[in-house]
């Protein structure tokens, strides 16, 4: 009783690994017909028995080996008629084990192993727009969706679905301690603007508890509720009616300019806007005579400085001097490599 106790600790192990089993099962099958062949039919070695084993299992039957002996003609039909089933049932495992995986990875329940992706957080009307700007910029970063949603509502294998919420766990599974960004997406199923920008604020700060270092963007639908952004310790607020007011008032103002700033900020559309780390040969430079350098040799239009402090200043005067520490804010067709 003894010896057989490892044994039954590891058919307890294992017995849930059926397409194991099955394929186990099928090289002791031809393991053992390859042997018995060799031994009982006169002049075959080893080699002829497995080659004939395999042949007979699989049912293909090519016929250049056969059994002569009485035994060699019982173990060909056992071996036959039990190829049949082990082979079909290992077809049969594989598949479901192929559609289990996949539709795990559909209904988000598989971790993520990405590193240096966006996490986009939440989904509404928004999120198809937001990923679609993000799959067409140059620098191709992962994306990974974490969503309490039953399937992904995204068909495209660049895409990473999490199923969840914002918590801990859910972070944990979309990998955001190794992100590089996050976006927050406000619920629609919560009606009220007030509270649904709370919810969304309450996520990003949950995100920056569980990773301190990752950039995180937020989408507000309500501008009273930037009273309390600065509690979320988010890095940039949007706030999606103030945006759409502010076009509509300067397309009123400045007839077709709504145009101009709409184009900016859409990747489908011939320019964007890019923030770049000043190049070391520009280090130290007037802004003024960076201008035409920057659009006959790179293409790119400067429109402002934004300082180490994250202060933005556009158009700056013309003998603003470029820092080592500056960032640029720049218009060009694609993203820049200076």
């Amino acid at each position: 009783m003894i010896v057989w106790l490892p044994l039954i600790r590891v058919w307890r192990r294992l017995k849930g690994y059926s397409l194991l089993w099955i394929a186990l099962l099928s090289v002791g099958l031809i393991l053992i017909g390859g042997c018995l062949f060799s031994l009982v039919e006169e002049d075959r070695s080893i080699g002829d028995g497995l080659w004939w084993a395999v042949v007979t299992t699989t049912t293909v039957g090519y016929g250049d080996l056969y059994p002569e002996t009485p035994v060699g003609k019982v173990a060909g039909a056992v071996l036959m008629v039990l190829g049949i089933g082990v082979l079909g049932g290992f077809t049969a495992e594989l598949a479901t084990t192929i559609i289990a995986r996949r539709s795990r990875r559909d209904r988000g329940l598989r971790a993520v192993k990405a590193t240096d992706h966006i996490l986009v957080c939440g989904w509404n009307d928004t999120g198809e727009d937001v990923i679609g700007n993000l799959l067409a910029d140059l620098r191709e970063l992962p994306i990974v969706l974490l969503a309490n949603v039953e399937q992904s509502p995204l068909d495209d294998e660049r895409v990473t679905f999490v199923h969840g919420a914002v918590t801990p766990q859910g972070l944990k599974m979309a990998g955001a301690d190794r992100a590089e960004s996050a976006i927050v997406l406000g619920s629609q199923q919560i009606e009220d603007l007030q509270g649904r920008d709370a919810k969304s604020l309450m996520n990003s700060l949950t995100i920056k508890q569980y990773n301190p270092d990752i950039y995180v963007c937020t989408q507000l639908f309500d501008s009273s509720s930037l009273a309390n952004a600065e509690l979320s310790r988010a890095d940039e607020i949007i706030v999606v009616g103030a945006l759409a007011g502010g076009l509509l008032s300067r397309a009123a103002l400045d007839h077709g300019s709504s145009r101009a700033i709409s184009s900016l900020v859409r990747t489908e559309e011939q320019c964007e806007i890019y923030r770049l780390a000043v190049p070391a040969s520009w280090v130290g430079r007037t802004f003024s005579a960076l201008l035409e350098e920057a659009k006959t040799q790179a293409n790119i239009l400067l429109v402002g400085i934004e300082s180490p402090g994250g202060d933005l200043l556009l158009n700056p005067p013309g003998d603003c001097i470029l820092g080592e520490l500056d960032l640029l804010a720049v218009i060009a067709n694609e993203r820049p490599h200076l």
